[in-house]
């Protein structure tokens, strides 16, 4: 799980973590966004979209500094 810093909504200073590689390497370029590292490590669903055996799925909700 990658986590990245940013203070470029008006203030609401925010972190912001991924699992997913492409969008890490994607974020790590964008000016707004601080790379802070691997915060920890996670299991990520397969390629069907499937959680593996005793997992339980969460949802990822962002606002886009919307408030």
């Amino acid at each position: 799980m990658c986590r990245f810093y940013t203070s470029a909504y008006a203030g609401k200073a925010t972190h912001f973590f991924t699992a997913s590689a492409g969008e890490c390497e994607q974020l790590k370029t964008a000016a707004d966004w601080a790379y802070e590292g691997v915060a920890f490590y996670t299991r990520v669903p397969d390629a069907a979209g499937a959680c593996g055996e005793d997992t339980v799925a969460i949802q990822r909700l962002y606002n886009g500094g919307q408030g």
